[in-house]
């Protein structure tokens, strides 16, 4: 009889290697570093947030992609979960069945940007001089 926690943390594992460029390096080189922190971020992360059923793959990225973004992450974490959560969008307007959606807006967008095309066009003033102190 197999362990259940072991298989979660194999496919977690897999799964993490599948989704970072080099994941499979980086996890072993974390696990031989500061190994908790290796098996948090397979087992929690990766494991237990990402095998719960209530919530769809993508609805899983967007909350986690927030949480990241508002806890002012920044490096490897927001770019690994901005790249697969832009994919998982990507994936799901595909199959949205809306093709017509970006057709329908891109009128509504240049009509709004009209009014202020005469004012980007316009030169910048220059900088001020700094103040010279006496």
């Amino acid at each position: 009889m197999t362990d259940p926690m072991a298989d979660l943390h194999d496919r977690r594992r897999e799964n993490f290697a599948g989704l970072v460029e080099g994941g499979k390096a980086r996890l072993d080189a974390l696990f031989a570093t500061v190994p908790a922190l290796g098996e948090l971020a397979v087992g929690t992360v990766y494991g237990h947030l990402h095998e719960r059923p209530a919530l769809d793959a993508r609805t899983r990225e967007a909350a986690t992609l927030a949480a990241i973004v508002a806890a002012g992450m920044v490096g490897p974490p927001l770019s690994v979960h901005l790249r697969t959560g832009l994919a998982s969008v990507a994936e799901g307007g595909l199959r949205s069945g809306r093709p017509d959606g970006g057709v329908r807006g891109l009128p509504a967008r240049r009509f709004r940007r009209r009014p202020a095309e005469p004012a980007l066009r316009r030169p910048r003033p220059a900088d001020p001089a700094p103040a010279v102190a006496a």
